[in-house]
């Protein structure tokens, strides 16, 4: 039998965006400027070599990543979910614009009103991530959206996709995951390292 190899994942949800606030779905913008002066404290809390830095695609993890990192690699099935019709638009104008869709996305995990990803396929894509990752072996560091990042903690736990919404990803926090080689634990989840 094979010696089974330990894996340590740092994952960082991705800064807040421009216009977070907002509450866009998606975000193209780049980051808020006073998030970039938290992350150069984060920067220096997980100053230690990892064996690679990985991210998502959308601008929010690819700006985190360029500031948190000399180098990282953009996985795209790390990347945000597709919201379709609705990236850039406002979660205020798609509740009132499309009240019964907007309903049926947040109740159904299979629904997709937008035309883009929905919440199942967004957890299919992180739960295959992470099967790839079981045996990578050494200590990692993702950068990834909020969405991307309570996938990745759904997959670990093998929750149900009905506790997607559930989960709250706060911007900049750290969620640990370690694998023996046969499954993920959680180490620690979403802790706030700058407060």
């Amino acid at each position: 039998m094979a010696a089974e190899k330990a894996t340590r994942l740092t994952i960082v949800c991705s800064a807040r965006g421009m216009r977070a606030q907002e509450s866009l779905f998606g975000d193209a913008d780049g980051i808020a400027v006073p998030q970039a002066d938290q992350l150069g404290r984060l920067k220096e809390l997980l100053a230690k070599p990892f064996a690679s830095v990985r991210c998502g695609s959308d601008a929010s993890a690819v700006a985190t990543a360029a500031l948190l990192a000399d180098t990282a690699q953009q996985d795209p099935l790390l990347a945000d979910l597709d919201f379709g019709r609705w990236s850039g638009r406002a979660l205020s104008y798609v509740a009132t614009s499309e009240p019964q869709a907007l309903s049926a996305w947040m109740s159904d995990p299979a629904a997709k009103p937008h035309g883009g990803e929905s919440i199942s396929e967004l957890l299919l894509r992180s739960r295959r991530w992470l099967d790839l990752e079981l045996l990578s072996g050494g200590h990692h560091l993702v950068i990834a959206s909020r969405a991307a990042c309570r996938a990745l903690v759904i997959g670990a736990l093998e929750a149900p996709e009905t506790s997607f919404w559930r989960l709250d990803i706060e911007h900049l926090s750290v969620t640990r995951l370690t694998s023996d080689g046969r499954r993920w634990s959680i180490r620690s989840i979403g802790c706030e390292l700058l407060d």
